[in-house]
């Protein structure tokens, strides 16, 4: 809950407190948890929190360490990373 938190405090705050209501009224087994890539630090990965009204990305697929994205949405709203991709070549 603390990483949802920290996303939702930072990227939506006119209506965090809302989007946090409705995520802690969410059953747990609603709430799900993806890591895709290494564990080793420096190295390649990805990760997803997903509920049945949120998606949290955070992508750090690529060999600098500063070129990450991150996105935090509505699940009925645009998938920004993937119309990112078709855009711009990474």
């Amino acid at each position: 809950m603390a990483v949802i938190k920290s996303y939702i405090t930072q990227f939506r705050r006119e209506i965090a407190q809302q989007d946090l209501r409705r995520i802690k009224h969410s059953k747990k087994d609603q709430l799900f948890f993806l890591w895709a890539g290494e564990t080793v630090l420096g190295k390649p990965f990805y990760y997803r929190l997903q509920g049945p009204s949120f998606i949290l990305e955070f992508d750090h697929w690529h060999a600098d360490p500063t070129h990450t994205h991150s996105v935090w949405r509505d699940k009925d709203e645009v998938n920004l990373l993937r119309e990112n991709y078709k855009k711009f070549r990474h």
